[in-house]
């Protein structure tokens, strides 16, 4: 596997959506690539602030008047 590879594979792989084999492939390109490597530890840095982001939202949300109506 080779950079370009990894670059199209990166939001799936930090999303886990790749089959298991690709997976591995791709976790062993970035761990001995830096740029690869570094790109993943970016793209995992902003699905963690935006999960944490969502979650806060939804925590902050009032469906009491919902539930009424349901």
């Amino acid at each position: 596997m080779i950079c370009g590879d990894v670059t199209q594979l990166l939001d799936a792989f930090v999303d886990g959506e790749l089959p298991g084999p690709m997976l591995l492939e791709v976790a062993r390109h970035a761990a001995s690539c830096p740029p690869c490597d570094a790109a993943v530890r970016s793209l995992e840095a902003v699905r963690g602030a935006v999960e944490r982001t969502v979650r806060a939202a939804a925590d902050r949300l009032d469906l009491g008047p919902v539930w009424p109506a349901v």
